[in-house]
């Protein structure tokens, strides 16, 4: 076997173990953001804990397409942004009141992105009957590191 041959078989060889390196790694990474209550999405983890019914369920449903349309045109208008933030590093001289005007745009996205979220679980818990009520006020906490993707602190930490 020549040596071309040879390194067109190796760095292919490499090139696949990257390709499934990335695979498992992405698929971790996403295992782990909603894996903290056996593998549950969020959207059953919350319609199983606070046991809602049919028309509660319809209900929750419409909140959270609401949702998704504010948090997704927060989240592309935050990404669009942020390269515009870092486009600004391409020059030996940025504009720094440009960079604080930009930096202050992102924190309002990210303040919208908060209330926008606060909000929805508001109106989730609006729609819950006493009993469920209960019920959200146990899990919310473990419903917003489901949805944040965070790992839940341990029982024992401390309180933030």
């Amino acid at each position: 076997m020549n040596k071309m041959r040879f390194l067109t078989i190796s760095v292919f060889v490499l090139l696949l173990l990257n390709a499934f390196t990335l695979f498992i790694v992405f698929h971790m990474h996403l295992a782990g953001r909603h894996n903290p209550h056996g593998g549950e999405d969020p959207n059953s983890f919350i319609i199983k804990q606070l046991k809602l019914d049919e028309q509660q369920q319809q209900q929750f449903a419409e909140l959270r397409n609401h949702h998704h349309e504010i948090a997704k045109a927060a989240e592309d208008e935050g990404k669009r942004l942020h390269d515009l933030y870092f486009s600004m590093l391409k020059t030996d001289n940025p504009d720094k009141s440009k960079v604080d005007s930009v930096a202050n745009l992102i924190g309002e996205k990210r303040k919208e992105l908060a209330i926008a979220t606060f909000d929805h679980f508001q109106k989730l818990r609006a729609i819950c009957r006493d009993d469920q009520k209960k019920l959200f006020d146990a899990t919310i906490d473990d419903i917003a590191h489901m949805v944040t993707g965070e790992k839940p602190p341990p029982p024992d930490a401390p309180p933030h």
